[in-house]
């Protein structure tokens, strides 16, 4: 069996400290690529709330024309009979 020189323990701790520089560094990136998904995704919201609210408008102005289309036939009949 082998010994085990100064020189490996030291290869051994330098392989170490670069495994957690590397971890560190990977999981820097990683929160850095979390933080960007988040701002897309504050993004997306917005522009989802203003077509919400454009459809809202346009349900509400196809919504008065289909009632205005509706009831102008009743507003006519009322007109004439209390003429």
């Amino acid at each position: 069996m082998t010994q085990v020189t100064e020189t490996d323990i030291r290869e051994l701790k330098d392989l170490i400290q670069n495994l957690d520089q590397k971890l560190d560094t990977g999981f820097a990136k990683l929160k850095n690529d979390i933080y960007d998904i988040e701002e897309k995704i504050d993004k997306i919201d917005t522009r989802l709330i203003a077509v919400e609210k454009k459809i809202d408008t346009i349900w509400w102005s196809v919504a008065g024309i289909i009632l205005t289309w509706a009831l102008s036939p009743l507003l006519k009949f009322l007109a004439l009979t209390n003429s």
